[in-house]
């Protein structure tokens, strides 16, 4: 970080949100290539968050995943982190993984544990499709899948009816997305559950095609 910004930033401001510096999209280093999380570079980042620290500048956090700028097979960390946190086991060793799964990739175990419990049933033909992006409320759906797996209990029956796109729920989110909701696990803001701002993604199982739209 150089002048003029830097002398702005500590005159005006006192504070830096590094912003597309920490984000997957400047990340990438070799792990585009490998599709490792090990393989994700910090080295520019590092020296933003440095150059902050010695001018005596606060840092203010900023999302790591951000839509546009997110790699796409990172999203399979999602999965990952869920099945580590809670635990999850295989109970069928007769289903395995998807074709298009590497038994390489740092994902591997998570999308066989989770296609296993049925969180998961990938895109049929035995794909997944793991380079797609994943839409918001997919990724609800997954969450919620794998909270029934671990015998975490989410209230049911409840609605979506006071936020304003509430019709623009696909039909086989609508209880998942209502579910984390109203238990609190999910927080929206401005009347808006913003939960199909990517393509749906087919990755956890089969629904009608009118519901890809």
């Amino acid at each position: 970080m150089q002048d003029p910004i830097l002398s702005v930033l500590k005159v005006q401001f006192g504070v830096e949100t590094p912003e597309n510096a920490t984000k997957p999209d400047s990340l990438k280093g070799n792990s585009a290539a490998s599709k490792n999380v090990a393989d994700l570079s910090f080295t520019e980042t590092d020296a933003e968050i440095q150059s902050a620290i010695d001018n005596d500048l606060e840092i203010h956090g900023h999302t790591l995943v951000w839509e546009s700028q997110s790699i796409p097979w990172l999203n399979n960390y999602f999965l990952s982190l869920l099945v580590r946190l809670l635990e999850l086991k295989g109970n069928d060793a007769s289903v395995t993984t998807f074709s298009d799964v590497d038994s390489s990739a740092y994902y591997y175990d998570a999308v066989k544990i989770a296609a296993q419990l049925g969180i998961i049933q990938g895109t049929g033909s035995n794909l997944f499709d793991p380079n797609s992006k994943i839409s918001r409320q997919d990724m609800m759906v997954i969450a919620a899948r794998a909270a029934k797996a671990a015998g975490k209990a989410l209230p049911t029956g409840g609605t979506l009816g006071a936020f304003s796109d509430e019709t623009s729920e696909a039909s086989y989110a609508k209880d998942s997305v209502a579910a984390l909701v109203n238990a609190g696990i999910v927080q929206v803001s401005n009347g808006k559950l913003a939960t199909n701002r990517l393509p749906h993604s087919r990755r956890i199982g089969s629904y009608p095609a009118t519901d890809l739209e």
